[in-house]
């Protein structure tokens, strides 16, 4: 699921000099996707690995690396 992540995110997000990892953050330090980005990311992969988006015991997502968001698809 991280390949299908990075995938998106090296298509959507024009940032320059930026090399997405596993260990990229998502919302804040690396990337600063906004809303309707972060959301367009969260459909995206809800479509291609039929998994859902479970957000329960974690409320804080800023600082999350990619690695960690994976953990949320159930």
């Amino acid at each position: 699921m991280e390949k299908t992540v990075i995938k998106y995110l090296k298509k959507n997000v024009k940032k320059k000099n930026l090399i997405i990892n596993k260990n990229t953050r998502i919302l804040n330090n690396d990337l600063e996707l906004d809303s309707l980005e972060f959301l367009g990311l969260i459909n995206y992969i809800e479509k291609k690995t039929k998994k859902k988006f479970i957000n329960k015991n974690y409320n804080n997502l800023f600082n999350v690396n990619i690695s960690e968001f994976v953990k949320f698809f159930k």
